[in-house]
């Protein structure tokens, strides 16, 4: 078990996506944290990471990947920064500290972190690392939508790819 929270902006993100998905979802996720003891959310609040996160992957194994994949497109959306973004750099820069001011106690460690490299054939990669403990879907909707919100890339060009060996999930982003 870890100190780290998450602020309830993220945690309201991620009810207000099921809920576009479907009213019955959207219940879904709701008994679900309230299972895991979030009963009510306030934006301005802060809650369990390891309550939030273990939500996350009931709702994946339940719902589907598709409900988690568009909560994670959704968060991005709540960083007000990120809108037409010059590079796919200067966007995860941006991702990189919505990542630090989401979180109550953050570190690395424990919440996880992005990192971005470009390869030698043109490609970016990104990748979570650390304490990075939200499920693939999840996982892969922040990364299509980093691409949406990025000039010169689409959330179609984005594929997983194999993780190092300090990585928890790891994407290639094709211009």
């Amino acid at each position: 078990m870890s100190n780290q929270e998450i602020s309830g902006q993220f945690v309201s993100a991620f009810i207000a996506s099921a809920g576009e998905v479907s009213p019955v979802f959207e219940r879904k996720v709701r008994e679900y944290l309230e299972k895991n003891g979030i009963e009510s959310v306030e934006p301005a609040a802060f809650y369990s990471l390891d309550k939030f996160s273990k939500t996350m992957h009931q709702v994946e194994d339940d719902v589907g990947t598709m409900t988690t994949m568009e909560a994670g497109r959704e968060m991005i959306t709540v960083i007000e920064e990120l809108s037409a973004m010059s590079s796919l750099e200067e966007t995860i820069d941006v991702g990189k500290q919505a990542q630090r001011d989401a979180y109550k106690n953050f570190s690395a460690e424990d919440a996880g972190q992005l990192r971005h490299e470009q390869q030698d054939d043109g490609t970016d990669r990104v990748a979570y690392y650390g304490g990075w403990r939200y499920p693939e879907g999840f996982t892969e909707g922040i990364m299509k939508e980093f691409a949406a919100v990025t000039n010169g890339y689409a959330a179609s060009g984005v594929e997983s790819t194999t993780p190092r060996h300090d990585e928890v999930f790891a994407y290639l982003f094709q211009a």
